[in-house]
C-alpha cells in the first residue's frame, strides 16, 4: 500500500479509512503475514506523523483512533512475534508527541495514559514507559509520574505485592529517565533494593561524575547480591565498580578484582577485562600469571585464550597432549581457527584438528553438515600426507568403516576421499548468483 502523503485536501476521515483499511477488520492476521501488515500499519503512521507539527490535535485524535483499533485488532491477529506490540509502543509515542506539540494538559495526558494501562487485557502497555518516558516534556514527565505515585500508593497495603511492585517499577523508570536520585531512592525504601536498583542510581552518579558516590551504591548492589534470602537480578556490578574504582584513583585495587575474577572464570572476556587495568609497564609480568592459570584450565578455553595470546608453542603442548576424545568435544567455533593456523607450519596438528570437526558431526549423526564433515576429513588427510603420517589416515579411515558405514548419505562420500577422489561441493547460492552475471 502507497503512503498517503498529507496535503491541504487530506482530511482526518480521509486518515480514518486509511487505519480502518490497513487494520483489515474481519481478516485473521496469521505469523506469517505479521510483518507485512504492519508493515501496512507503519505506512499510515507515518502519514499521521507527518501531520504533528501543522495541525498537532488532528495528529493526537488520529493515534487514538489508530490505538483503539489496534486493542480491537488484537483478537484478529497472531502476534506471538510481538510485531503489534512493538507497533502499538510507537504509536503511544506519536500519541505523546502529538499532545505534547498541541501543548495539551500534561495532567490530563498522564491520566490517559494511566486508564490506557488500566484497561489493557493484552498487555502491549507493559513496559511502555521505557520508550515513553524519553518524549515527554518536563512537566509531562512530572505529570506522568504523579499520577502513577497515586497508583502506587494505592496498593501500599494490596493483598496481591505483585501488583504494588509493578507500579514501582514504572515510577523507577520514570525517575530513572529524569535522573531523580532521590525519588527513585524513596520507591525502593517502600519496597525493596535490587542489584538492578543499586547499579541504576550508580550509573546515574556515574554520568553526573560523582564517582565516589556511585561507588558506594555499587557496593551496597554487590553487598546484596551476597545475601542468600535476596532475589537476584542480572546487573554488571563488578565491571561498573572497577571502571569507578580507576576513576576514584584506586587502579590497584581495579585491577585486584580483575585477576580474581580471571582466577575464577577463565576465559577470553575476563582476560580482555584484566587487561584494561594493567599497567603497560608490568604486562609482561601478568601475563606470565595468565600463563600459570590457564595451564590447568578447561582445554576448550585454555585454546582459545592462547590464540588470543598468540602462545603458539603452548596450544600445540596442550592438543599433543589432549586425547582425541578431547578435541571431539570442543566446538568448531575453537577448533577450526587453529586448524588453518597451523595448516602450513604443523599439518600433523592440523589434520588431527580437522578431523576432531569431521568426527564431531559424524558421531553426533549431523546429517544436515555432513558435507562440512567430508570437507573436514579431506583436509584432515591432504595434512597427514603433507606431514608424512599415513598411519594417522589409516586408523580414521578404519574407524569411520566400523562405525558408520550404515550412513549412507555420508559414508559413500567418504570412501571417495580415501580413493583419492575430489569431492565437488555444490556452488553456494551467491557463488551460482555471481556466476548468472558473469554469463549475461
Amino acid at each position: 500500500m502507497a503512503r498517503l502523503k498529507p496535503t491541504k485536501k487530506t482530511t482526518v476521515a480521509d486518515l480514518e479509512v486509511e487505519i480502518e483499511r490497513a487494520l483489515a477488520p474481519g481478516h485473521f492476521v496469521d505469523w506469517r503475514e505479521g510483518y507485512a501488515f504492519i508493515r501496512r500499519l507503519e505506512q499510515v503512521e507515518e502519514t499521521i506523523s507527518g501531520l504533528v507539527d501543522a495541525s498537532p490535535d488532528c495528529a493526537a485524535d488520529l493515534y487514538e483512533t489508530f490505538l483503539a483499533g489496534c486493542f480491537e485488532k488484537a483478537e484478529e491477529i497472531d502476534d506471538s512475534s510481538d510485531y503489534l506490540g512493538m507497533f502499538i509502543t510507537e504509536l503511544f509515542k506519536g500519541w505523546v508527541l502529538a499532545r505534547k506539540s498541541e501543548a495539551a494538559n500534561p495532567e490530563e495526558t498522564a491520566l490517559r495514559l494511566l486508564k490506557w494501562m488500566d484497561d489493557d487485557p493484552y498487555g502491549y502497555t507493559d513496559g511502555m514507559e521505557k520508550d515513553i518516558c524519553g518524549v515527554f516534556s518536563k512537566k509531562g514527565r512530572d505529570a506522568f509520574a504523579a499520577v502513577i505515585k497515586s497508583r502506587f500508593e494505592e496498593h501500599a497495603n494490596a493483598p496481591r505485592p505483585f501488583v504494588r511492585q509493578k507500579w514501582a517499577n514504572v515510577l523507577k523508570t520514570i525517575y530513572a529517565t529524569s535522573k531523580n536520585i532521590s525519588a527513585y531512592v524513596g520507591v525502593c525504601e517502600d519496597t525493596e533494593y535490587l542489584t538492578s536498583d543499586c547499579e541504576t542510581i550508580a550509573r546515574i552518579l556515574q554520568s553526573q561524575k560523582k564517582y565516589e558516590q556511585a561507588l558506594e551504591w555499587v557496593e551496597k548492589g554487590l553487598e546484596i547480591d551476597r545475601q542468600p534470602s535476596i532475589r537476584r537480578t542480572w546487573h554488571n556490578l563488578e565491571t561498573l565498580q572497577r571502571e569507578l574504582l580507576t576513576r576514584v584513583g584506586r587502579g590497584d585495587e581495579a585491577l585486584e578484582s580483575a585477576w580474581h575474577k580471571f582466577e575464577a572464570y577463565p576465559s577470553e572476556y575476563s582476560y580482555e577485562e584484566l587487561m584494561k587495568y594493567v599497567p603497560a609497564d608490568k604486562r609482561k609480568k601478568w601475563h606470565a600469571r595468565t600463563l600459570d592459570v590457564i595451564a590447568t584450565t578447561e582445554l576448550r578455553h585454555a585454546l582459545t585464550l592462547l590464540r588470543v595470546m598468540s602462545e603458539d608453542a603452548r596450544i600445540l603442548s596442550r592438543i599433543e597432549n589432549a586425547s582425541d576424545a578431547e578435541l571431539e568435544s570442543i566446538s568448531h567455533t575453537v577448533i577450526e581457527p587453529l586448524a588453518n593456523r597451523f595448516r602450513d607450519s604443523n599439518p600433523q596438528i592440523a589434520g588431527r584438528l580437522f578431523c576432531a570437526m569431521g568426527m564431531r558431526i559424524v558421531e553426533a549423526g549431523k546429517s544436515k553438515y555432513y558435507d562440512a564433515a567430508l570437507s573436514n576429513f579431506e583436509d584432515a588427510g591432504n595434512c597427514w600426507k603433507q606431514a608424512n603420517c599415513p598411519r594417522l589416515w589409516e586408523a580414521v579411515v578404519t574407524r569411520v568403516r566400523v562405525n558408520h558405514k550404515r550412513k549412507y548419505s555420508f559414508y559413500p562420500y567418504f570412501e571417495e576421499i580415501v580413493a583419492g577422489k575430489k569431492i565437488v561441493q555444490e556452488p553456494s547460492f551467491l557463488e551460482r548468483a555471481k556466476s548468472r552475471w558473469k554469463d549475461s
